[in-house]
C-alpha cells in the first residue's frame, strides 16, 4: 500500500473514532434528557412536548452546543440536589424533644378539639347531631384510596399535596425498606416509591385498616399551600417539566388562560402581569409565556366546583381528607412541623427508625411557607403574587376554603396586608 494511502486510511480512522466519540456522548445526554432542558426523570404527565432547548444546529456551533450541555447539566444535578435535598435530618436532644414533645401534645389536643367542633358546628358526618341538612356537602365515606397504610406500625397517613407531603413521603419509604442512598440516587418520585411499598387500598379492608391505625393528617395556611402548587404546577411549564407541569398546562393552565384572559393565549403572560408581582429563580428557565397568572388562578378557583372539579394539589382538606368522617389522632401543622414531627415520631414509636427533617434556609421553589430559619423570603414571595389580586378575590377565595379554615385555625387577615387596593 502507498504511504498516501496509508495516511488516508489513519486519518479516515481517527475521524470514525471521534465521530463514534462524539455520538456515545450525544446518546448519553440524550438518555439524560438533557436535549429537552429537563432530567429524564417523568412524572404523572409528563410529556415530549416541551420545546427543545438546546440543538446540534446551534449557529454558535457543535463544540458551543457541546458546552452548552455540560454547564446544563451541571446546573440541573445541582438543582436537584437543592430541591431534592433541601431537607436534613436533625439530630433532636432527649431535652429538646421533651420540649418539643409536651409542646405539640397540647398543640395536638387542641386541634383534635377544634375540628370535632367546627364539624359539629356545621352538622357533618361523625358529629351530626340533627337531621337537618348539612352545611357543607361532604363525600358519602373517607377517600379510602388516597391514604398510606404502614400496616407494621399500624399508621395510615392522608397525604395532603404541597402541605409537607415530601418530608413524610421520605419517612414512608425509610419505613418502607427504601436506603437513604436508593433515595438520594432514585429517579422515581417519592409518591411512586412509597406506593410500591404501601399499595392503595379498596373497601373493606380499607376501612379496617383506618379502624386499627393510628390517623395522621398534616395540614398549612391554605392560601400558602394554593400560591405553592401554583408556582409549583402551573407557572412555568418548561423549567417545571419534571414535575409534570406540561400535563397540568394542557389540563388546566390553557383552560385557564383562555377562560379568565382578555384575548386569550395570543396575548403573552409578560404583557399582562407586571415582573414585580412574580419571584423570578435564578438558574431556571424561563417560561414559555402563555402559562395562567396567579390572578388567573385565583379566578379559576373561585369559579370552578372545587368538590367535584379540583386536583388534589388544591382540593380543600375536609373534601380531601375528610376529618369529619374520621377520627384522627394527630393533625400536624407546617408552620410547627419540627416540634410536630418529633411528636409524631416519638408518639408512634418511630424514633429508631427515622429521624425529623428540617428545610435549609433556602426553601427550593415550590416550597414556600414551608418552615425555614428565616420567613423573610417567604413573606416577600407571597406578598409580591398575592398583590395581584384585590380584597374582594381574595374574599371570595376564602369563601371557597373557609371550612379549613374555621377546621384548622388559620386567619384570612394574615394576607389581607398583601392584596392590591380596589380600583376606583
Amino acid at each position: 500500500m502507498k504511504p498516501r494511502h496509508i495516511r488516508r486510511l489513519v486519518v479516515a480512522l481517527a475521524v470514525c473514532g471521534a465521530l463514534l466519540l462524539v455520538a456515545s456522548l450525544v446518546l448519553g445526554l440524550l438518555d439524560n434528557g438533557l436535549l429537552q432542558g429537563k432530567k429524564s426523570t417523568r412524572t404523572e404527565g409528563d410529556d415530549d412536548d416541551a420545546p427543545a432547548q438546546f440543538g446540534p444546529d446551534d449557529p454558535g456551533g457543535f463544540h458551543r452546543f457541546q458546552d452548552e450541555l455540560v454547564r446544563r447539566k451541571s446546573e440541573e444535578g445541582q438543582r436537584r440536589r437543592q430541591e431534592e435535598g433541601a431537607e436534613d435530618a436533625v439530630n433532636v436532644s432527649e431535652k429538646e424533644a421533651a420540649s418539643f414533645i409536651r409542646a405539640a401534645s397540647r398543640w395536638n389536643e387542641h386541634r383534635l378539639q377544634r375540628v370535632q367542633e367546627v364539624c359539629a358546628r356545621h352538622n357533618l358526618g361523625l358529629y351530626r347531631s340533627s337531621a337537618a341538612p348539612p352545611d357543607v356537602k361532604l363525600p358519602p365515606t373517607p377517600q379510602y384510596a388516597v391514604f398510606y397504610y404502614d400496616r407494621s406500625h399500624k399508621m395510615a397517613w392522608c397525604p395532603l399535596y404541597k402541605a409537607g407531603s415530601t418530608s413524610w413521603l421520605y419517612n414512608l419509604c425509610l419505613l418502607g425498606g427504601y436506603s437513604e442512598r436508593e433515595l438520594s440516587s432514585t429517579k422515581e418520585q417519592l409518591s411512586t416509591l412509597a406506593r410500591k411499598a404501601y399499595p392503595e387500598l379498596e373497601y373493606p379492608e380499607a376501612e379496617e385498616a383506618l379502624r386499627s391505625s393510628r390517623k395522621l393528617l398534616v395540614v398549612r395556611h391554605p392560601f400558602a399551600r394554593l400560591l405553592s402548587a401554583y408556582r409549583d404546577k402551573l407557572e412555568n411549564r418548561v423549567a417545571g417539566a419534571e414535575h409534570g407541569s406540561a400535563h397540568f398546562y394542557r389540563k388546566y393552565g390553557r383552560r385557564i388562560v383562555d377562560k379568565f384572559r382578555a384575548g386569550g393565549a395570543a396575548v403573552p403572560t409578560s404583557q399582562v402581569v407586571s415582573p414585580q408581582h412574580v419571584v423570578r429563580d435564578p438558574g431556571r428557565l424561563p417560561p414559555a409565556d402563555d402559562e395562567p397568572t396567579f390572578k388567573e388562578f385565583v379566578k379559576y378557583l373561585i369559579d370552578v366546583d372545587l368538590a367535584n372539579y379540583a386536583d388534589d394539589h388544591w382540593i380543600p382538606y375536609y373534601l380531601f381528607c375528610t376529618p369529619c368522617l374520621l377520627n384522627y389522632d394527630i393533625i400536624a401543622k407546617v408552620e410547627t412541623y419540627l416540634e410536630d414531627q418529633v411528636y409524631m415520631i416519638r408518639a408512634l414509636g418511630l424514633q429508631d427508625s427515622i429521624r425529623p427533617r428540617w428545610r435549609h434556609r433556602t426553601a427550593p421553589r415550590g416550597q414556600e411557607g414551608l418552615p425555614t430559619s428565616s420567613s423573610q423570603d417567604v413573606d416577600t414571595t407571597a406578598r409580591r403574587y398575592f398583590a395581584q389580586i384585590s380584597e374582594r378575590e381574595l374574599r371570595a377565595l376564602y369563601q371557597k376554603y373557609k371550612l379549613d379554615f374555621e377546621m384548622f385555625d388559620y386567619t384570612l387577615e394574615d394576607y389581607l396586608p398583601y392584596v392590591s387596593p380596589e380600583p376606583a
